[in-house]
């Protein structure tokens, strides 16, 4: 996997460029440990009081009014005492204007991020697979499954056992005739 330049500039903290994959950015959701305000060094060694949400098992995350203002509505307060514990989808704003120039930002949506969902069949939690997002797999798990929700392993494992049920239906069915 490649590295995005900046992740080696501003280890510190999350950025736009945490999402960067080979393939563009991804989302990531996260959950909220606290949100406090502190002294934050630029790279250029500038000091200066941000507001930082400190996220579970992921670096901090500075926060400006906007990210500020998308929190707030997926916790339902503006306290920052009552965000720990919340869970948000992080995402990459391309072609946004800050500090005189176009740059991505690191925004959070300001909706509650889908809760996981697990596999009907093995209790595993359904990942992205066959070129199809979650609700895409669930959605065709469900309409040729049927009605169950399943991860792409038991969706395979579905789909050999029905072929081999029709395969033993057609030879029953030519031996009787």
């Amino acid at each position: 996997m490649k590295t995005h330049w900046k992740k080696l500039t501003n280890p510190d903290y999350l950025g736009a460029y945490s999402l960067a994959g080979e393939n563009g950015y991804s989302e990531k959701v996260v959950v909220i440990e606290s949100v406090r305000q502190e002294t934050v060094t630029g790279t250029d060694g500038k000091k200066e009081m941000c507001m930082v949400a400190h996220l579970v098992n992921e670096k901090p995350m500075i926060l400006n009014a906007t990210n500020c203002k998308a929190i707030a509505k997926v916790a339902g307060s503006s306290f920052v005492e009552d965000w720990a514990g919340v869970a948000v989808t992080l995402f990459v704003q391309q072609g946004v204007k800050a500090f005189g120039d176009v740059v991505d930002a690191l925004r959070i949506r300001p909706k509650a991020p889908m809760p996981p969902t697990t596999c009907d069949r093995c209790g595993d939690l359904i990942a992205p697979a066959f070129k199809m997002t979650v609700p895409q797999l669930i959605e065709y798990s469900k309409q040729h499954c049927n009605g169950s929700t399943l991860c792409a392993s038991c969706m395979k494992a579905y789909k050999e056992m029905q072929d081999a049920q029709k395969q033993k239906e057609a030879a029953n069915d030519s031996e009787s005739s």
